[in-house]
């Protein structure tokens, strides 16, 4: 699985996987995890899946789930 998602990134394409405690996202060869907010420290502010998304064009990812 990982293979498979690393082969995707690395061919362009946009990708976000939820994992629960957070998301999986990648696109144009570049890939970054957010946890989601429930699940970060108190008193720990940093952009989380909730409530942030890595890339500027989020409407433009295409989900892909395992």
């Amino acid at each position: 699985m990982v293979s498979a998602i690393g082969e995707a990134i690395r061919e362009g394409k946009e990708v976000e996987i939820s994992f629960g405690v957070g998301r999986l996202f990648g696109r144009r060869q570049h890939a970054t995890f957010l946890m989601e907010s429930q699940y970060l420290p108190d008193g720990v502010s940093m952009k989380s899946a909730s409530t942030s998304h890595p890339f500027s064009c989020p409407s433009k990812l295409h989900s892909a789930h395992s």
